[in-house]
């Protein structure tokens, strides 16, 4: 699905969400990389807890950030 597509779907439930593109890579390492720096480019002063479900990103992400499975 097209980025603008899944963000006008999730913001016709919840308009207030920041929803942000990032394209995947075929490395993990460099993926992670990529995930840290969007965060904290966009919210510089804020730490992380990233969730996702059992088959998610989580066994994948490299980052500095923790995870939780749902």
């Amino acid at each position: 699905m097209i980025f603008i597509t899944r963000e006008k779907m999730l913001k016709s439930a919840f308009p207030d969400l920041i929803v942000l593109p990032l394209r995947d890579h075929p490395s993990d390492e460099a993926w992670s990389v990529q995930l840290d720096g969007l965060l904290q480019d966009t919210f510089p002063n804020e730490r992380f807890q990233l969730y996702g479900s059992q088959d998610s990103f989580i066994s994948s992400y490299h980052g500095r950030h923790k995870t939780s499975s749902l």
